[in-house]
């Protein structure tokens, strides 16, 4: 069941540590995405998502360069579009505005 905490979760989350959100929305599914923010919060959560890939297969990287940290305006971009569709999917369907046919009847 989707609610206002999620959407409220992913906004804070979004505007807070966009590199942390885009993660957790396009990234691997593990336990410590419940370990971010809340009652059971764990200190370590963050690093154990941004790593998950590293720990999965080092082989790759054990040859690569690592690169500078840079910080992008684009996932904060991407965050700011995916809360403001999820509000507007909440607001469209708690005003009964996916019914084509009550549309058609109110504006026809």
């Amino acid at each position: 069941m989707f609610s206002w905490e999620s959407v409220l979760f992913a906004v804070k989350l979004c505007l807070t540590d966009p590199r942390l959100a885009i993660a957790i929305i396009f990234g691997l599914c593990i336990p410590s995405h419940y370990r971010v923010m809340g009652s059971g919060a764990w200190p370590g959560a963050r690093n154990t998502i941004l790593t998950t890939w590293d720990r999965l297969n080092p082989i790759k990287k054990k040859g690569k360069q690592t690169k500078e940290n840079h910080t992008s305006v684009w996932p904060l971009i991407l965050c700011g579009f995916v809360s403001i569709a999820a509000v507007v999917a909440l607001y469209a369907a708690k005003n009964n505005a996916l019914d084509p046919i009550a549309f058609f009847k109110q504006y026809m």
